[in-house]
């Protein structure tokens, strides 16, 4: 199992911290492709902006995107932070950032659509509550249209990172079966 982490620049000591956590190892996701160029672990990833994702896959990193509808367009790897991205609730409905259209472009694009503890960590009480309840209707949308999922901490410090048998659990209370929840973190 891997963990994702938001790693900024430098890769800092996220693998040691990772191994006594429980992780095998850690996906680290920079936040310029010049770092993620210069680290010299294979298997990193970036964060880029909608327009610099076929740039980003030229040189054969992961691509990580900021939630929207054309990061799914233009084929990132994963797309993170829907549950951030919605309004207000609505009466009959929650308004979770992500909905049918979206979850079958992902589909077909071959696009994971991300699920973060750090989002969840960030945020207390009523807005905390919100926020859980937006990652369980994506998780039913995700789950109906087969869209594939990527799970992490994405924390940017190693003292954002949780064990990995507490991952398990939070992603396990919110939808998610185990065996999922262990192929989100492959």
């Amino acid at each position: 199992m891997r963990d994702v982490v938001l790693c900024g620049d430098s890769e800092g000591s996220f693998g040691e911290f990772a191994r006594r956590l429980g992780f095998a190892d850690v996906l680290p996701v920079f936040s310029s492709m010049q770092a993620a160029r210069q680290s010299v672990q294979k298997g990193k990833g970036v964060i880029v902006p909608a327009e610099k994702i076929a740039q980003a896959k030229k040189e054969g990193l992961m691509v990580f995107a900021h939630a929207s509808r054309e990061a799914i367009e233009r084929g990132a790897d994963v797309v993170f932070g829907f549950e951030k991205l919605g309004g207000r609730d609505k009466m009959h409905y929650r308004d979770s950032g992500l909905n049918q259209v979206l979850c079958r472009l992902a589909a077909q694009k071959g696009v994971a659509i991300g699920f973060s503890f750090a989002d969840v960590l960030s945020v207390q009480g009523a807005q905390r509550a919100v926020l859980l309840g937006r990652m369980m209707q994506n998780i039913r949308l995700c789950r109906k249209f087969k869209v594939a999922v990527r799970l992490g901490s994405f924390a940017s410090s190693p003292k954002g990172m949780r064990g990995r048998e507490d991952l398990i659990s939070l992603f396990c209370s919110v939808g998610f079966s185990r065996s999922e929840v262990l192929a989100g973190f492959r």
